[in-house]
């Protein structure tokens, strides 16, 4: 059966909804997919409002170490031998290192460097871009990494940054989308029948309570 680009749009968003309840709240009422073409934009807006979302609310923050830093006014360790080398002291500076409650963090690189890698689709019209540019710029303060050498299993959620998952899932499910299209021609069609699976783990396990039975069952 063959949908259209603004069919394949419609089914996607309803999927999205239904595996991911933040997009079911009022902030996001404001999202219109109604005019999108294909679901590489439905992903892109989606991902770009849920990072200004993210970043509005307030970054995630962690303690980061910041290793010999020269500093007029020292606070940590100071590093007296790496001042001496440097010759901090006749600038009236000294090398230090210290511990500081940052933003500049993984989860936020990951984040950026989503938004990084969107930015980059040239067939994005331009107020799309104009979007995700806007919206990279609440990150000025966070590096970002390269969302395609990312290994997902690895990241460690906790109470304090939980509200993180689901978007860095969605991210996640981009870039592996946007690996197989390169990789083996993939559609929308093909895509839409991906998030249909996703949906229906999430049915069964909702329903049964076995992870590991569900993705047996559905596993082609």
């Amino acid at each position: 059966m063959i949908i259209n680009n603004n069919r394949a749009v419609q089914n996607g968003w309803s999927m999205l909804k239904y595996l991911y309840s933040e997009l079911r709240s009022r902030r996001f009422n404001d999202v219109d997919v109604t005019s999108l073409e294909s679901l590489d934009e439905l992903y892109a807006v989606v991902i770009t409002k849920w990072c200004e979302n993210i970043a509005k609310e307030g970054l995630y923050k962690e303690y980061i170490t910041i290793e010999n830093e020269e500093l007029s006014s020292p606070r940590g360790q100071i590093n007296v031998q790496e001042s001496i080398i440097q010759q901090s002291l006749t600038r009236g500076k000294l090398i230090c290192s210290y511990d500081e409650f940052s933003e500049d963090i993984y989860m936020n690189h990951i984040l950026k460097g989503s938004l990084q890698y969107l930015s980059l689709n040239k067939d994005f019209n331009r107020d799309l871009q104009t979007k995700i540019a806007k919206t990279m710029q609440l990150y000025n303060g966070v590096g970002y990494t390269d969302i395609t050498n990312i290994k997902w299993k690895t990241i460690k959620y906790t109470n304090q940054n939980i509200r993180y998952k689901h978007l860095i899932e969605m991210c996640h499910t981009m870039v592996d989308e946007q690996r197989l299209k390169i990789t083996t021609d993939m559609t929308d069609d093909d895509r839409l029948y991906l998030l249909f699976k996703k949906q229906l783990i999430k049915w069964y396990q909702k329903e049964y309570g076995d992870e590991d039975i569900v993705e047996i069952m559905l596993v082609p």
